[in-house]
């Protein structure tokens, strides 16, 4: 029991990092577009869909709900 609790308590603090991460990154993704670095964007997109892959790998599985 110990352990599933853990596990949950652990989801949910590196979900709630990664929400804070994408938020920064969306921030520094308009400050790059007003600076002009499409390079620095891409590079920022990049992070982006490997948070939101991360992300939907933490979310609950149907039996874990049950």
């Amino acid at each position: 029991m110990a352990t599933s609790v853990q596990h949950d308590i652990m989801r949910l603090v590196v979900r709630g990092s990664l929400e804070l991460l994408l938020h920064e990154n969306a921030d520094m993704i308009d400050i790059f577009t007003e600076a002009n670095r499409p390079d620095l964007i891409q590079t920022l997109n990049t992070f982006e869909s490997s948070f939101m892959w991360l992300k939907k790998q933490l979310e609950p599985t149907e039996k874990e709900n049950a």
